[in-house]
C-alpha cells in the first residue's frame, strides 16, 4: 500500500544534490506541514511541494550564491516524520549563476538557521534540541571572497537567500509548508521547531570532504 497522505505537522525533508569539480554536494532543508491541503495521496502531496518549491524564489537566489562551475543535478524529497517514507525525485541539470568558481573549492559561504531555542538545553536537561542549524552554499564565487571574509556585493545576494530559507513555501493544492528544524535524536521522539531568522556569516568558511564508503 502506498503511505498514508501528508497530515497537519508532518516533517518533510527537501535534498537538493549537485556537484561541483566532481565533488558531490548535498543541501537539505525540513518543512513542516502547517495545514492541510486539497491532495489527497502522500505522491501527490509531496510532488506538488517539489513544484511548488522548485518554481519558487528560494531556487533562483540559491543559484545565485553558487558559482557557475557548480551543477544542480537533482531534487530528493520525502517524509521524513512522523514515519520516513519513500522519496520523489526530480532531475534539474541547472548551473549556479554566481560567477567563476574561487580556486579554493573548499572555501563556501554560510548561513545560520534560527529557531527560538538559545541553545541544547531546556530547564538544565539536555534535548537535543538545538537553536540553531546551518546552510554551507556549494562553494564561492571568485568575486565573493576577499580576505577570509565574504565580500559586501556577495553578502547582499546571501541575504537575499537568507531571506528565503526563512520563507514558508504555499503549494498548488493551498498546503503552507514551514520551513524548520527538525530534531532527529530528540527523546523519547523526535521534535521540530519552526525557523524565526537566517543571517549571513560574514566569515568564508570551508568545507569538509568525506570518501565516500569510508564514513570520513
Amino acid at each position: 500500500m502506498p503511505p498514508a497522505d501528508i497530515a497537519v505537522n508532518d516533517i518533510i525533508e527537501l535534498k537538493l544534490a549537485g556537484h561541483l569539480f566532481g565533488q558531490q554536494m548535498l543541501n537539505v532543508f525540513h518543512y513542516r506541514a502547517s495545514t492541510t491541503g486539497l491532495d489527497n495521496t502522500y505522491y501527490a502531496s509531496i510532488d506538488s511541494f517539489v513544484t511548488a518549491w522548485n518554481a519558487s524564489p528560494m531556487r533562483g537566489s540559491f543559484l545565485a550564491c553558487a558559482p557557475n562551475e557548480y551543477t544542480f543535478d537533482n531534487i530528493f524529497c520525502q517524509r521524513v516524520s512522523p514515519s520516513r517514507d519513500v522519496y520523489r525525485f526530480l532531475g534539474t541539470g541547472a548551473n549556479g549563476t554566481g560567477g567563476a568558481a574561487n580556486p579554493a573549492v573548499e572555501a563556501n559561504a554560510c548561513i545560520t538557521k534560527r529557531t527560538g531555542h538559545v541553545n541544547n538545553h531546556t530547564a538544565g536537561v539536555h534535548t537535543n534540541v538545538g537553536g540553531t542549524g546551518a546552510v554551507h552554499l556549494p562553494g564561492i564565487p571568485s568575486s565573493g571572497a576577499s580576505a577570509g571574509l565574504i565580500t559586501p556585493a556577495y553578502s547582499i545576494t546571501l541575504d537575499l537567500f537568507a531571506l528565503d530559507v526563512k520563507s514558508s513555501v504555499i503549494d498548488a493544492n493551498t498546503r503552507t509548508w514551514i520551513p524548520c528544524l527538525w530534531h532527529r535524536n530528540n527523546t523519547p521522539q523526535p521534535s521540530s521547531d519552526d525557523l524565526i531568522d537566517a543571517v549571513t556569516k560574514v566569515e568564508v568558511r570551508v568545507l569538509t570532504r568525506r570518501t565516500v564508503g569510508r564514513g570520513i
